[in-house]
């Protein structure tokens, strides 16, 4: 689904590396998020939820230090205005710090696995609050990616929830 978005519906562009730094970003957002979510089984058996949080979080912002230098940001910091650092404080604390430690815990409930798949949800969230508080274009290509993905959670969860239930009758016939 996130290679159809990206590549506007025409993988070519992919392959014949036809997309921007953007682009390559998301899809390293793609590969670091999958990693973050398998290795965080494995960090929580050592690490609170916190301390894990507190290392990927310093890892991110080295990752993105380059990112930010190349635009301009780290250069003009001074001039930004209260209103875009309170945002900046906001997406930090809500959208990195909380959502991570919620995610943590559900990693720790449900597993590595079926919790990261709902990670998928989010290029379609981030889609839909810029047609609607941003008013950008909704293209074919991105309906038909968030049809993808939205078809990829539904189909991993049922097909879970299928195998818990094969191995209870399987329990109960053994009984």
């Amino acid at each position: 689904g996130a290679l159809i978005v990206i590549s506007q519906g025409n993988l070519q562009v992919i392959l014949q590396g036809n997309i921007g730094w953007g682009e390559l970003f998301i899809l390293g957002c793609v590969v670091c998020w999958s990693s973050f979510t398998v290795l965080g089984k494995i960090i929580m058996k050592d690490l609170k939820p916190i301390i894990a949080i507190t290392y990927a979080c310093l890892a991110g912002t080295l990752i993105l230090i380059l990112p930010t230098y190349q635009e301009g940001v780290l250069q003009n910091f001074m001039q930004y205005s209260i209103e875009v650092w309170l945002s900046v404080f906001a997406l930090g604390f809500l959208g990195t710090a909380l959502a991570f430690t919620w995610f943590y815990e559900g990693i720790d409930k449900i597993g590595p696995s079926r919790a990261g798949i709902f990670i998928n949800f989010v290029p379609i969230f981030a889609t839909l609050m810029a047609v609607l508080i941003l008013h950008e274009k909704l293209s074919p290509s991105l309906v038909i990616g968030a049809i993808f993905v939205v078809s990829g959670v539904y189909l991993t969860n049922y097909q879970v929830k299928n195998i818990k239930i094969e191995k209870a009758k399987e329990i109960n016939v053994g009984a």
